[in-house]
């Protein structure tokens, strides 16, 4: 289980992080923002599914789900966060099976 908490932390970080590079990245857009600016919008909804990835995360935290709970979440997460905690489960994973 400890193993586990150590995963779901560094899936954390690797999520913080990025709603972090997004808020500043909205923070800083140049105005005006015009309603159908698709790179805007486009940032609003990886806020939004960082958000998402975060509650869920908790979620997962808190009922202690086993690892296949865990990667049916990274799964769901898309983009390029998805690939970053990809590289966090089969890390932790390969340690997992040593000896």
């Amino acid at each position: 289980m400890a193993g586990a908490m150590t995963e779901l932390q560094q899936i954390r970080a690797i999520l913080e992080r990025e709603r972090r590079r997004i808020a500043d990245e909205i923070c800083h857009y140049p105005p005006p923002i015009a309603r159908c600016d698709a790179q805007f919008n486009g940032l609003l909804e990886e806020r939004a599914a960082v958000a998402q990835a975060l509650y869920d995360l908790d979620a997962i935290a808190r009922g202690g789900s086993a690892p296949n709970g865990l990667r049916a979440f990274v799964d769901a997460v898309g983009g390029d966060v998805n690939k970053k905690l990809w590289e966090v489960v089969s890390i932790v994973s390969s340690r997992s099976h040593e000896p």
